[in-house]
């Protein structure tokens, strides 16, 4: 690739990666530093209504293996499961489009989702200087789960506020 900067012509090389994670980890990352540590939360939101469990498996396993191979060790990483759903705030189709597809409601399937994710990461923690924290916000929110959610599947700043302290208790007592 070259690109004409006036007098001056300057040639790129194309950088491959098969979507943007790769990217992210193999080039930008590097060049502009690892964080110390990094939160990882997949919103399963919006899987929970389109991915079946085989696909998020592999979709799983992937992620897990890439961050592996190129996230240093000095990188903390700390999974979050989701945290639950309050389906009074949430549009009834929604509900309705949940249950019809996966024939369970929105909070058991990101229960099941989030239950993937623990069997996937448990040897990889076992294994692993980065992967060492598993934290479950679906306990940790249970009992005031509406009150934190704007359109029952969004959160209010309050949540995140507190599962910010929650996460840094954690680490400044291990």
């Amino acid at each position: 690739l070259s690109l004409d900067e006036g007098n001056a012509t300057r040639r790129i090389g194309l950088l491959s990666a098969n979507n943007k994670l790769e990217y992210l980890l193999k080039y930008y990352l590097p060049y502009n530093g690892f964080p110390d540590m990094w939160i990882f939360s997949p919103p399963f939101h919006h899987e929970s209504l389109h991915h079946n469990l085989t696909v998020l498996k592999v979709d799983s396993n992937y992620l897990i293996n890439i961050m592996n191979s190129f996230v240093p060790v000095r990188t903390k990483i700390i999974f979050m499961a989701d945290a639950r759903k309050c389906n009074d705030k949430l549009p009834k189709h929604i509900l309705q489009t949940n249950k019809q597809q996966m024939n369970v409601s929105m909070n058991e399937r990101i229960d099941q989702m989030n239950r993937l994710w623990y069997a996937a990461l448990r040897p990889k923690i076992d294994n692993s200087k980065n992967w060492n924290v598993l934290l479950d916000a679906t306990k940790i929110t249970c009992p005031l789960v509406c009150t934190w959610h704007i359109d029952g599947a969004h959160y209010v700043g309050v949540w995140y506020k507190l599962m910010s302290e929650y996460i840094l208790s954690i680490l400044c007592h291990s």
